[in-house]
């Protein structure tokens, strides 16, 4: 049984509306100066960012004051320099734009975690919603009132070789199933966090 899409009707009840589609507005980041400009988000909007911290003025030391305790105890808990960086302009970033959004601080917003792990703020925020992914040093971000969200990024990989991945019993078939498995499974749990 599937369910209906979601449906609205005016005052007198003749005239089924549907929920106005969002208009997206896209945005390349290249300073964290632009992304510190005030911004505003309309009823109707969602704003995605794309940046990456090589493409973007990224001043590290900077970026570590805005992290709260925790955020920079996660960002140490990664293994390698890279992810370590990457982790810290995502974050910054991500607390930039809120800011610019909401007119705060970026330093002074307060994160809370859903049992899935998926941030949101901790404080009233009017309905603002968002979400970000990052990989290889890339970083997408999705921003909108009152309208859940999410946005996925991933590297596409040129060194694999599909054939020798078809090829019935071998070890990469195998590896790829397993890999297909837990992504199916990342992903449906990341749905349920994202529709909480």
């Amino acid at each position: 049984m599937s369910c209906p899409d979601p449906v609205m009707s005016d005052r007198a009840g003749l005239t089924p509306l549907r929920p106005a589609e969002p208009r997206i507005v896209t945005y390349e980041c290249s300073s964290d100066a632009m992304a510190a400009e005030p911004h505003a988000l309309g009823a109707d909007e969602v704003h995605i960012w794309y940046a990456g911290p090589l493409q973007t003025a990224f001043d590290e030391p900077a970026f570590r004051k805005l992290l709260s305790v925790d955020e920079l105890a996660r960002m140490m808990r990664f293994r390698f320099v890279d992810d370590r960086r990457n982790f810290l302009f995502g974050r910054g970033m991500l607390r930039i734009l809120l800011a610019s959004y909401l007119g705060a601080s970026p330093a002074e917003l307060l994160f809370a975690y859903s049992a899935y792990g998926k941030p949101g703020l901790a404080t009233s925020s009017g309905g603002f919603e968002f979400n970000l992914s990052h990989s290889n040093g890339t970083l997408l971000i999705a921003i909108s009132q009152r309208r859940k969200i999410g946005v996925d990024i991933e590297k596409i990989r040129h060194d694999i070789e599909i054939n020798e991945i078809a090829e019935p019993g071998s070890k990469r078939a195998g590896m790829v199933f397993r890999f297909h498995f837990q992504l199916s499974m990342y992903w449906m749990f990341r749905q349920m966090a994202q529709s909480n």
